[in-house]
């Protein structure tokens, strides 16, 4: 792969860079990492695990290997599902890879030793996200973009079932 594609979604050129992958556990909850950001005056940032791709992986690859990294926690290939793109700047034409990662509450449990960029690993429930959106205590704009975006449509799924 040449670094760029085209998605199926928005027919909009994506670059290989970034990946963002969104860690949902049994379909309740959310895993976060704690960050301390040095050009944030160290100041401890909740995020969700992300990355770039190193050369000649493929974007489900260097997914699987950022999840792996920052949360300890492996998973299949088949577990990744890809969603729609954002751009994180109007400036950068660059899409970020989006990919929810379905996991089960013992492999969170279970999960293996972090890197040493990340301070903890955090499991939060749907609700508990929303109040730290709201609060501004989750504040760097891809994540609260891909957060905001994931709530709204699992929260709202039950009222438009009925």
């Amino acid at each position: 792969e040449d670094g760029i594609r085209d998605t199926s979604v928005t027919g909009v050129q994506t670059c290989a860079l970034p990946i963002l992958i969104l860690p949902v556990v049994e379909n309740h909850s959310i895993v976060l990492v704690e960050v301390k950001r040095p050009v944030l005056a160290d100041m401890h940032s909740l995020e969700i695990p992300a990355g770039g791709l190193e050369k000649g992986e493929s974007p489900q690859g260097g997914a699987l290997r950022e999840l792996y990294e920052e949360t300890g926690i492996k998973i299949s290939a088949n577990r990744l599902k890809q969603q729609n793109p954002l751009a994180l700047s109007p400036r950068d034409p660059c899409l970020a890879y989006i990919y929810e990662a379905e996991l089960r509450m013992d492999e969170f449990l279970g999960r293996a030793q972090h890197d040493d960029e990340i301070s903890q690993v955090r499991l939060f429930n749907f609700d508990e996200v929303q109040k730290l959106l709201l609060s501004g205590e989750i504040y760097l704009a891809g994540v609260v973009g891909l957060l905001s975006r994931f709530l709204l449509k699992n929260l709202s799924a039950p009222a438009n079932a009925t």
